[in-house]
């Protein structure tokens, strides 16, 4: 993989703001702290996967108190909290997975799964932007992209880079490929059931598709082109050429 997830940038920049936005309402900082009180009663039962709370059943009663919406939300932020956090406050006796165990069961049993499958779609959306680029490995076709649409090349706009063009053509998967007992399909253990020639023979090249504003200013597409290169050349990505596509 080029990209790796930057836990700590992650905390710090979304999760951490998002849970201070949480603890200025009153009625979720005294929920946090009861789950807190008590996170040493609350025991996970094995079999069904669900926290035990029926020694605490007044904190059941304030989850269920809790409107679906906020809580599901809150579901996702403080488990975030806690599984990131580098501080061990907000993980002591499971501080984290218990509350989002508790809050997710407190939002389904009031039928608010959509509002909980919502949060946690926009978690995940949020946390996607705290992938980095990793140090040592090339950047992938979506990173190269990212790169090269940011260059100032005047006559064309960067669509995207992609592989074309595979060698003697498009790797086809046979019967032969699903002899093996392992459960991950290995191309290399058979040909290709088109061309029958062998996985490592197939090859595409790498190439950048541009559009092209106006097809018929060679100088300026030139140029464009020129500073394209540059740029691959600069940020080590390897490309194999351009693809032009007319407006």
């Amino acid at each position: 993989m080029s990209k790796e997830f930057n836990y700590k940038r992650a905390w710090d920049e979304y999760v951490q703001p998002e849970y201070k936005k949480l603890c200025d309402t009153f009625q979720f900082t005294n929920l946090y702290h009861l789950v807190e009180k008590h996170v040493h009663e609350l025991n996970q039962d094995g079999a069904s996967n669900t926290l035990i709370g029926a020694k605490v059943p007044h904190i059941i009663a304030m989850f269920d108190c809790t409107p679906v919406e906020e809580l599901a939300w809150a579901s996702q932020v403080v488990y975030y909290y806690g599984h990131l956090a580098s501080n061990k406050a907000a993980q002591e006796g499971g501080l984290y997975w218990k509350f989002e165990k508790l809050a997710d069961a407190s939002v389904i049993n009031r039928g608010g799964a959509l509002e909980l499958n919502h949060a946690k779609s926009k978690m995940d959306k949020a946390l996607k932007a705290y992938y980095d680029h990793k140090e040592g490995t090339e950047y992938d076709d979506e990173e190269a992209t990212e790169i090269l649409a940011k260059v100032t090349a005047d006559g064309v706009s960067v669509l995207r880079v992609d592989h074309v063009n595979h060698k003697p053509d498009i790797f086809c998967i046979g019967p032969k490929h699903f002899k093996s007992d392992s459960i991950y399909l290995d191309p290399n253990v058979a040909p290709c059931a088109h061309c029958g020639e062998s996985y490592s023979s197939h090859t595409s090249d790498r190439v950048v598709f541009v559009k092209v504003h106006n097809p018929d200013d060679k100088v300026k597409i030139q140029g464009a082109l020129v500073s394209l290169k540059d740029a691959c050349e600069a940020s080590t990505i390897k490309i194999d050429g351009f693809a032009l596509v007319r407006p």
